[in-house]
């Protein structure tokens, strides 16, 4: 039997709708028991307020210690359930899981795509690890929790394969690659072994994503098809993501890449994620809720709580840097927390914000567009200089 220690908060939120949360957390194997803690860093406790004073009349050792758990504590990135990422959530919602049949091809295959930068990995590992805790739910209530598989042996289930692909894969390594993201040996036939797996571990949903490193080409693009076909034909979920996948199947001019363009478009359904405008009221204020969301979670001694140093002083600035894309945003309000925790005002300032860099996307020509913004002809349709 697995001891487990007592459920976080961030945890215990995911079982919202679960009487018994205690209960089926135990039914969660350690893996993905780890997986869901990393996801809301479960173990990142909110140092609290100080004051100058108080930061000042610690003892080294206590302020290193603080030091610690401020720069964890600045480096989480919550998900904000901001409009796009809420009608991202209730478009993967509303499709009903597909049921082991031949027509469950039927379901459409929810597609999470985008420019790189607009947040898609940060929503999949929200999803997983809100599925896991839906799976657990279900399987205290509906059985299945310590059955085994015939050989008297019960293996660990896991309702949530998450892959995230490293780099260019052809059909087959795909399989591989899910076989071993859950430590089942591929053997020669690792479709074949991922399938048994699905069976033999009670997985519920397969989670891929950067799919723009699978190769679609001709016979590979219909192998993968027809293969995640049949994985969906077994009741299970699938969710992909990856970085422009449109234009990345548009550009495919062969005839043979055509098809499998053709085969894609008809079987799975878009979701879009985009950087934030910055045009309209209601873009504002979209980008001001993200920015409150960092804000809310500032544990500076040079900001009392309700300072609204993001939201207001700096919120111009923060989206000609980040040109609205939310994993700059993250990066660059990460790092400028960092930098202010060790300045003796521990405040961000605009120099504390110049000194935090970020993806080289943004970066480059970041001091250009903040020179324009200065100057009064920054575009915020263009997300540059006014055209003379």
């Amino acid at each position: 039997m697995i001891t487990t220690k007592p459920m976080p908060e961030a945890v215990l939120a995911l079982f919202s709708q679960d009487d018994h949360p205690e209960a089926s957390w135990r039914l969660i194997a350690e893996p993905e028991r780890r997986f869901v803690e990393d996801v809301v860093k479960a173990d990142f406790l909110d140092p609290g307020w100080l004051s100058l004073d108080e930061l000042a009349a610690l003892s080294r050792d206590d302020r290193r210690r603080r030091q610690i758990h401020l720069e964890r504590w600045h480096s989480y990135r919550p998900l904000v359930r901001t409009r796009q990422v809420t009608n991202a959530l209730m478009q993967l919602a509303s499709w009903p899981d597909p049921q082991p049949s031949s027509t469950a091809e039927q379901t459409p295959v929810p597609v999470i795509t985008g420019a790189p930068g607009t947040g898609k990995s940060k929503l999949l590992n929200q999803v997983a690890a809100e599925a896991i805790a839906l799976a657990a739910t279900d399987r205290r209530l509906l059985g299945g929790g310590d059955r085994d598989d015939g050989s008297g042996i019960r293996p660990h289930q896991f309702a949530v394969v998450r892959l995230s692909l490293p780099g260019r894969v052809q059909d087959k390594q795909l399989f591989a690659r899910l076989c071993e993201s859950i430590g089942v040996p591929a053997g020669a036939d690792a479709h074949g072994s991922f399938e048994r797996a699905i069976y033999r571990h009670g997985i519920r949903f397969v989670l891929i994503d950067e799919m723009q490193f699978i190769n679609f080409d001709g016979q590979h693009g219909r192998y993968v098809h027809d293969a995640l076909k049949s994985i969906q034909n077994m009741g299970v979920r699938l969710i992909l993501a990856g970085h422009n996948i449109r234009e990345m199947l548009k550009e495919q001019t062969l005839a043979t890449r055509e098809a499998a363009r053709l085969q894609s478009e008809a079987r799975w359904s878009w979701i879009d994620l985009s950087a934030y405008p910055h045009k309209t009221k209601q873009d504002l204020r979209e980008w001001k809720k993200l920015l409150a969301a960092y804000e809310g979670r500032l544990r500076l001694a040079g900001h009392p709580e309700g300072d609204r140093v993001f939201t207001e002083e700096f919120e111009e600035y923060i989206w000609v840097s980040t040109l609205g894309y939310a994993n700059h945003l993250s990066t660059l309000l990460t790092k400028a927390s960092v930098i202010a925790s060790k300045a003796p005002s521990q405040r961000i300032t605009r120099d504390v914000l110049d000194a935090a860099t970020i993806e080289i996307r943004a970066q480059k020509g970041r001091k250009a567009r903040l020179h324009l913004w200065e100057a009064g002809r920054f575009s915020w349709s263009t997300g540059f200089g006014w055209q003379d």
